[in-house]
């Protein structure tokens, strides 16, 4: 599975002629989830917010397959896919609608005795407990309160990790989400800057 950089969360895509064709005369066959997240791409949003929009833990092959099929492009760097070599790092000629957003803060230094292993920005931290959280609530329906809690007080990256290993079991001994439990965790885990 490839890595995945912090940054790709920042990427902003916006449609291309035939995506805006495709939702307009619905021309073109794509998937319900595929079309979700072509309607909500309009230049301004990044993926972390598509995250935050659509719940929805598999939005990085969602719009590798839209742009795959030339229904969007990204802003602002090279035309690469979201799941491309951690190598692309955008480039704006121009002023994007990225610009006017304040930077994300970079995270403070771990403190002494704590695990430097993963780094953790808000806006990666936020994703990965907005997945967390949804997959939680569909999978595991009225269950799944106690663990949102958790989910939700998490602050670093060691109480991520351990988190993560009880989403992960829960998920696994549920009816409704033992099928996907192992993709969603690979998924969390991809959104980090290193494997958890």
């Amino acid at each position: 599975m490839m890595s995945i950089r912090v940054n790709t969360l920042q990427h902003i895509y916006s449609k291309t002629p035939l995506g805006q064709q495709a939702i307009a005369s619905r021309s073109i066959p794509m998937l319900a989830s595929e079309r979700r997240v072509l309607i909500l791409i309009d230049g301004e949003r990044n993926i972390a917010e598509l995250y935050q929009q659509l719940n929805h833990h598999d939005v990085l092959a969602l719009v590798d397959q839209l742009q795959a099929k030339g229904l969007i492009r990204r802003i602002g760097g090279e035309d690469a896919s979201p799941l491309a070599s951690s190598a692309v790092t955008p480039s704006p000629a121009s002023p994007s609608p990225s610009a006017t957003r304040p930077p994300v803060p970079s995270p403070p230094p771990p403190a002494p005795g704590q695990s430097a292993a993963i780094a953790l920005d808000d806006a990666t931290l936020q994703a990965v407990k907005s997945l967390m959280i949804s997959s939680s609530q569909q999978g595991l329906g009225l269950m799944a309160a106690r663990l949102v809690r958790e989910i939700e007080d998490i602050r670093d990256a060691q109480t991520l990790k351990a988190t993560m290993a009880r989403w992960n079991m829960a998920l696994r001994e549920s009816r409704s989400a033992a099928a996907q439990a192992d993709q969603l965790l690979q998924t969390a885990k991809a959104l980090l800057p290193m494997a958890a």
